[in-house]
C-alpha cells in the first residue's frame, strides 16, 4: 500500500491549489475526482474561469498578467476594485451572513494567491469577451470582475492538472472504490463501501451527518468557490483521537 501525507478530496481549482501547496512543503500528497477525464474538474470547469481579486490598479493587474500589452493598457480602463469593495460585494450578495474569518482570508489575500497560482503557472488574461464595454472609446470593466483563466474552466483544470503531474501530484480518476487509503463511507454505525464509480446507495435516516475515515495524516476537502478564489478546508489526523472526521 502507498503511504500518502495528504489526501485531496475534489479535482477542481481549489482541490489543486491545496495540493500544490502540501507538494510545495514537502507532502506526498494524492488527489481523488470521481468524474472521468473529459468531466473532470468539477464545479471550476464550468465556471468561465472568471476569478474576483482586489486590486489598486493596473500595476496589480500587470504582475498577474506580464503579457497584458502597451495597446491593451493604453485601450482599457482597468480602474481598480479595492479590498473595501470587495468586502462590500461579498457583503451584500451573503445579504452578510458570511464568516469574517473566511471573508478577511478571502478578500486581503486574493491577489497574493493568484500571484502564487501565477507562479505555479497558471495564466490569466481580461475578461474582454462578456465583462467589458467600450466607453468613449476604451473599454471599461463593470461588476467588479476583470481577470479570467486562459482558456476559461476547461483551461483552468486542463492547466492545473497538467502542473500536478509534473510536480509529481498522484490523481486518481473514477477510482474511489480502489483507492491506496481503504475509503469508506460511513452513516451512523452502517459502513457501506464505496462502489468502483464512486456511488453508493445511501440508507434514509432523520441525520445529515456524514463521517468518512481515512487512512492518510491529513485530509483536504474544497469547498465550493466563492467568487471565483478556491477556499479549501483542512483536517488533520490527531494521535489520541479516531480517524472520524465530520463533513460539513
Amino acid at each position: 500500500m502507498s503511504a500518502y501525507d495528504v489526501i485531496v478530496v475534489g479535482g477542481g481549482n481549489a482541490a489543486f491549489c491545496a495540493a500544490l501547496a502540501a507538494q510545495e512543503n514537502g507532502a506526498r500528497v494524492l488527489v481523488l475526482e470521481a468524474a472521468p477525464q473529459e468531466e473532470r474538474g468539477g464545479n471550476s470547469r464550468f465556471t468561465a474561469g472568471g476569478m474576483r481579486v482586489a486590486y489598486n490598479g493596473v500595476e496589480d493587474l500587470a504582475r498577474l498578467m506580464p503579457d497584458l500589452t502597451e495597446e491593451e493598457r493604453a485601450n482599457t480602463d482597468f480602474g481598480t476594485y479595492t479590498q473595501d469593495k470587495f468586502y462590500d460585494d461579498l457583503c451584500n450578495v451573503t445579504q452578510y451572513h458570511t464568516n469574517p474569518g473566511l471573508a478577511e482570508t478571502l478578500v486581503t489575500r486574493s491577489l497574493d494567491t493568484m500571484l502564487w497560482m501565477r507562479g505555479r503557472g497558471v495564466r490569466f488574461a481580461p475578461i474582454y469577451g462578456r465583462q467589458a464595454f467600450k466607453v468613449e472609446g476604451r473599454f471599461k470593466f463593470w461588476g467588479g470582475l476583470t481577470v479570467e483563466a486562459w482558456g476559461v474552466g476547461p483551461g483552468l483544470v486542463d492547466s492545473l492538472y497538467a502542473i500536478a503531474s509534473r510536480n509529481g501530484i498522484v490523481y486518481e480518476l473514477s477510482g474511489l472504490g480502489e483507492l491506496r487509503c481503504r475509503l469508506e463511507l460511513v452513516h451512523l454505525k452502517s459502513t457501506i463501501p464505496l462502489k468502483p464509480t464512486g456511488s453508493c446507495a445511501l440508507p434514509s435516516a432523520p441525520f445529515s451527518v456524514w463521517l468518512i475515515r481515512w487512512q492518510c495524516s491529513a485530509i483536504v476537502t474544497s469547498l465550493t468557490r466563492v467568487f471565483g478564489l478556491p477556499l479549501t478546508r483542512l483536517w488533520r489526523r490527531k494521535p489520541t483521537l479516531s480517524w472520524w472526521v465530520r463533513i460539513l
